[in-house]
């Protein structure tokens, strides 16, 4: 079974890179999180993003989150065209996200964005001055490159023991190297002159 999944898993790998040197691909959970997986030249790329929005009604003002689509989850399959990202079957736009350019590498690469603004917070301190810091509120997203050989070395790990072909044990009385029947000869194989252990220990 394990090795099933992992055949199927790699045969979906190479056909997701072949695809991606031209479309990239993948799939989009929206809700109060952003959650995306898609494939970019040379790598899987996941993307999980969040949403704040300042609350002015505190004091200090504080942060709330706030969802990237009505309540509920939706799942999309999003093809990149050169305008930006695209339903597969309707054709319409999902929405242009911030593309990150990043150097082909053999190893995993991750890189964070923001894009919103920020509110002061005045903490006072002992001495009767006050020191300022800023909290951001927007969208910040966590993106992370994973080189394709990484996942499809792991399934071929799992895979490659099936590969292999397993050495049927001769049964007794037979050589254990070649198979040749020893009743005849029961001290040595007259085919290929291996010793009989089991007649030595005898």
């Amino acid at each position: 079974m394990i090795r099933c999944g992992a055949a199927m898993t790699a045969v979906a790998l190479i056909v997701s890179w072949a695809l991606s040197r031209s479309h990239r691909h993948g799939v989009v959970v929206d809700g109060w999180r952003r959650y995306a997986i898609s494939s970019v030249g040379s790598a899987i790329e996941l993307r999980f993003a969040t949403r704040t929005s300042a609350d002015f009604s505190t004091n200090p003002p504080s942060l709330k989150n706030v969802p990237f689509a009505s309540p509920g989850r939706r799942f999309d399959i999003a093809w990149s065209a050169p305008t930006g990202w695209v339903n597969a079957t309707s054709g319409k736009k999902i929405w242009v996200w911030p593309v990150l350019v990043v150097k082909p590498s053999l190893l995993p690469q991750s890189a964070e964005f923001f894009s919103g603004g920020e509110f002061p917070v005045f903490e006072p301190s002992a001495a009767g001055a006050a020191t300022v810091h800023y909290v951001k509120f927007g969208e910040r997203t966590r993106v992370t490159y994973v080189p394709y050989w990484i996942p499809l070395a792991t399934a071929a790990l799992l895979f490659a023991p099936s590969l292999g072909l397993r050495r049927r044990r001769p049964p007794a009385g037979h050589c254990q190297r070649c198979g040749y029947d020893l009743r005849a000869s029961p001290d040595r194989c007259p085919e290929c002159g291996t010793p009989n252990a089991a007649a030595r220990k005898s």
